[in-house]
């Protein structure tokens, strides 16, 4: 739209194409967002990770992913050898044998599996990925 102004027309709503937002104001934005994220997999127990394929362990993950395998999220990521141990053989097997599978086909994954920790308690947990590779708990 336009309307009158001193050089004779001037856009209506040119700040709807023009991003106001400071640097500030985005980094306060993904701070927020970070914590939405964060609250919502801590109600719903569920957790989120990066796995880049090319190396070995995962690249990121939450500290909801860290409580749901028992670790201080303080500590981060584990080693790869620290996430298969939690597995049974025949788990792990199934599970790299999806992942495979997922980045040869760029098809999604939906595994069922189970940790097993040293004090002799399970979780049953379901594996989600997207079919960019990228895995969800």
């Amino acid at each position: 739209m336009t309307g009158p102004d001193n050089a004779g027309s001037t856009e209506i709503g040119k700040n709807h194409l023009e991003d106001p937002q400071s640097p500030t104001q985005v980094e306060e934005h993904l701070r927020r967002t970070q914590c939405y994220l964060t609250e919502a997999e801590r109600l719903s127990h569920s957790g989120s990770f990066v796995w880049d394929v090319r190396r070995p362990g995962p690249v990121y993950w939450s500290a909801e992913m860290c409580r749901i395998h028992g670790r201080d999220p303080a500590q981060g990521a584990p080693l790869f050898e620290e996430g298969r141990a939690l597995h049974s053989p025949e788990d792990w097997a199934g599970l790299m044998a999806a992942a495979e599978e997922s980045i040869g086909a760029k098809t999604d994954i939906d595994y069922d599996s189970h940790l097993f920790f040293p004090d002799g308690s399970t979780k049953h947990i379901r594996i989600v990925s997207s079919s960019r590779g990228q895995f969800s708990r």
